[in-house]
């Protein structure tokens, strides 16, 4: 057994590289590696070009938060703003109410007047 193993001791095994080899790559292990390293470039690039999306993405929804929030505000306002305006509106028919009722009774204090002086 030791015989085998010494009559190939000297013999290049199948899948191993020379010595050397891998230092100075030839064209074979070129056409590998030049794709590779296109793909790595691309994702690197797709990293980078994601990471400036998701940088406007963020920015667009701060903004957009503000913008609903500053919406929201003069929603609130408005509302309060309809608030007030209604409580005026209801006065104002109150207060149209209590004219109408004097007017009336003054004309009919003047018709009455006035029925009285015909009848006297």
């Amino acid at each position: 057994m030791d015989l085998a193993v010494d009559r190939h001791r000297d013999m290049p095994r199948l899948n191993e590289p020379e010595r050397g080899a891998l230092a100075t790559p030839g064209p074979h292990l070129r056409s590998y590696l030049d794709p590779l390293r296109q793909a790595s470039a691309s994702i690197r690039r797709t990293e980078e070009l994601t990471r400036a999306g998701e940088a406007r993405c963020r920015a667009v929804l701060e903004r957009t938060s503000e913008q609903i929030d500053d919406a929201n505000a003069r929603v609130e306002s408005t509302e309060a703003r309809a608030l007030a305006a209604e409580a005026r509106v209801q006065e104002l028919e109150e207060w149209i109410d209590q004219i109408e009722e004097a007017i009336r009774e003054h004309i009919l204090d003047n018709a009455a007047g006035a029925t009285e002086a015909l009848s006297e």
